[in-house]
Parts: structure tokens; C-alpha cells; sequence
């Protein structure tokens, strides 16, 4: 079963379908649909309610990254208490009692670290050799580096040739990493929502490739992917959240 089915959001993602117009992003009046991919501030869409994230989170950008390319704008839209975007500075340090999502050979599971004690979560967003460089700066290098293991990415942009599917996009990140605490902490919170965009995302892109005739998405250098499966997602998720509101 796809993880898009089993999610729990607090809306049809479909409905989001129905939304077409755009409008002036109300920070930098950009013309933008559902959200402004420039400022990550809603624009056309509901209000999305997701709960307070357990634990601060940032996602640090590499300086002069263009935002707008990254899928935490999906997360920064839903206006999340707890969370927050920066560009990293690599002449500060981070917080005592701050750990870093990070696949390093020193990186160790959730499970082992005291999250009540944890005061700060970081996790990058930026180019695989820019993210080595961050964490060999004074800012990250001595910071404790977790992981999240054994989840495979939905995302819809290949990251790299030789990709595997253990490779998660930032916002797919965020999500696991705040359920599997959520989890450890025995909090009874669900963060499904955080998924929201991104599914809607998702779904938007697999019913225009299906209109198109095309299950393969390429960019450029980075390869191909295989990207179809638009009738039967359309399918769980109106069984789903339409048998859902007929309750």
C-alpha cells in the first residue's frame, strides 16, 4: 500500500485539485497557486491544521540556495508552530542539547538519544557536497548527527543517477522524523498533515503526466523516473477520505 493511502490528513488532498486560481502572495505580491513558493506563505489555501512540533525544528539552507526549488516550502506553508526556515551561518553554534538529522557514519537512530533533554533539531537542505562542508564547519561539526532509516521516498523529482529509494526529499524528512518522535515520547500526536502539500503535490503532477501520456519524469543530468499510477491514487484516496465524510 502506498504511503499516500495510508496517511491520515486532515483534508481530501483532492480538493486542493479543485483549487486553480492564483493569487498575490500578500508578503511579495507574486501571482502564486496554493501557496507562494518564494516566501512558503499560504495564498489560496484552507487552512491546514497540524499540531506544534514536540521539539524545535530548522531547515538550514546553503547560502544563495533558491528556495523555492525545495519541497520544505511544502512544509513552510502550513504555517507550523515549532518550525522554522534559515539560511546557516557558519560562524555561530549551535544550542546545547541540539542534534542534527544527518546519514554520517557517527549518525545514530532516535532511539538512542534522550529527546527530553533535546532542545533543538537541525536538518539541511542543500546539495550533497555543500551538506559535507556544512557539517565540517564549526557550526555542525561537533553536533550529534541522528538518522531515520528503512522509509522509501514518494517524491516526484529524481534526486541523482544511481538514486535508491531510501533517498527522502527534505519534507519527507521532517515528517518521518516528527512521527517517529512523537512516537519515542509517547505524545499521541498526529503529524500526518505535515504530508499534506506534498501529496497534493504529488497527485497534481501524476494527474498532469497522465493527461500527458507519461509515467517517466527527466531532469536533465540527474536521470529519469518513473513517476505514473495517477487512476488507482486518485482512486484509494476518493475511497478514502469520501467514505470518510459521508460518517
Amino acid at each position: 500500500m502506498s504511503l499516500f493511502s495510508e496517511l491520515n490528513l486532515p483534508i481530501n488532498p483532492l480538493d486542493l485539485l479543485q483549487i486553480s486560481r492564483r493569487q498575490p502572495c500578500p508578503k511579495c505580491s507574486k501571482m502564486s497557486h496554493w501557496y507562494c513558493s518564494s516566501c512558503g506563505i499560504p495564498v489560496t489555501i484552507p487552512k491546514i491544521d497540524v499540531p506544534s512540533l514536540p521539539i524545535p525544528l530548522t531547515t538550514l539552507f546553503y547560502p544563495g540556495e533558491n528556495l523555492k526549488k525545495s519541497s520544505v516550502q511544502l512544509v513552510n506553508a502550513l504555517q507550523i508552530e515549532n518550525f522554522n526556515v534559515d539560511i546557516i551561518d557558519f560562524q555561530k553554534k549551535p544550542e546545547d542539547g541540539s542534534i542534527l538529522l544527518f546519514p554520517s557514519e557517527d549518525a545514530v537512530e532516535l532511539s538512542s538519544i534522550n529527546l527530553k533533554e533535546t532542545k533543538h533539531i537541525y536538518v539541511l537542505d542543500c546539495t550533497w557536497p555543500q551538506a559535507y562542508k556544512c557539517i565540517q564547519s564549526n557550526f555542525l561539526l561537533n553536533i550529534q548527527k541522528v538518522k531515520i532509516c528503512n522509509h522509501k521516498t514518494e517524491f516526484w523529482r529524481p534526486h541523482g543517477k544511481g538514486e535508491n529509494s531510501s533517498y527522502l526529499s527534505t519534507c519527507e524528512c521532517i515528517y518521518w522524523l516528527n512521527k517517529e518522535i512523537s512516537s519515542l515520547l509517547e505524545l499521541n500526536q498526529n503529524y500526518d498533515g505535515i504530508m499534506t502539500l506534498f501529496v497534493a503535490q504529488a497527485c497534481l503532477v501524476k494527474q498532469q503526466m497522465y493527461q500527458q501520456g507519461r509515467v517517466v519524469i527527466a531532469l536533465g543530468r540527474k536521470g529519469e523516473k518513473q513517476y505514473g499510477g495517477w487512476l488507482d491514487l486518485e482512486k484509494s484516496l476518493k475511497d478514502k477520505y469520501e467514505t470518510n465524510d459521508s460518517h
